[in-house]
């Protein structure tokens, strides 16, 4: 009786360690199984989806540092939503250039009407000078030219020709 109780605890004690032995390798492995899976999970998100996105905010970032120039190349290989935002920011650059043409356009068009409003206000201030100096002689030949006419009707005798042919001119003056 003692010899069968030990053989059969021998026995039991090989088959534990053979199942401790089976279940360990089976740990492992499954352990193995998951880290590999862990490391193509994280290989792929990087060139899946953390690639693109790095694309995507370079160019975003250099579009919004003023270069609308720049537009996003293709950031992924497949039609994903990747794609879609790269060509949604190439539209929104597009947009920015445009606005940015305009807002130039329209800054040249003031700049050429302010040079000539300018040019007008030049004008209109010589032309004042140049009438002032103009008025100024004038109203002293007026001014003079009366002056003679009221002395000559008061001098000299008003129906002499003479005196008439002067008043005539004076008048003109």
């Amino acid at each position: 009786l003692p010899a069968y109780q030990t053989e059969q605890t021998l026995a039991g004690l090989q088959m534990e360690q053979q199942r401790s032995a089976q279940l360990l390798n089976t740990v492992l492995l499954l352990t193995l199984i998951a880290l590999v899976a862990y490391a193509v999970t994280v290989v792929c998100g990087f060139q899946w989806i953390s690639a693109p996105l790095r694309t995507i905010a370079k160019g975003t970032s250099r579009i919004a540092n003023g270069d609308t120039d720049h537009r996003l190349g293709p950031v992924s290989r497949w039609n994903d939503e990747f794609t879609d935002l790269a060509a949604n920011c190439n539209r929104m650059a597009d947009r920015f250039r445009e606005a940015e043409d305009s807002l130039s356009a329209k800054v040249e068009e003031r700049s050429r009407q302010l040079v000539r409003s300018e040019r007008l206000a030049g004008v209109g201030f010589l032309s004042a000078g140049v009438a002032h100096e103009i008025n100024t002689p004038l109203s002293a030949i007026t001014v003079a030219a009366e002056s003679i006419q009221s002395r000559l009707r008061e001098q000299l005798d008003p129906d002499h020709q003479d005196t008439t042919d002067a008043l005539g001119r004076l008048d003109m003056i």
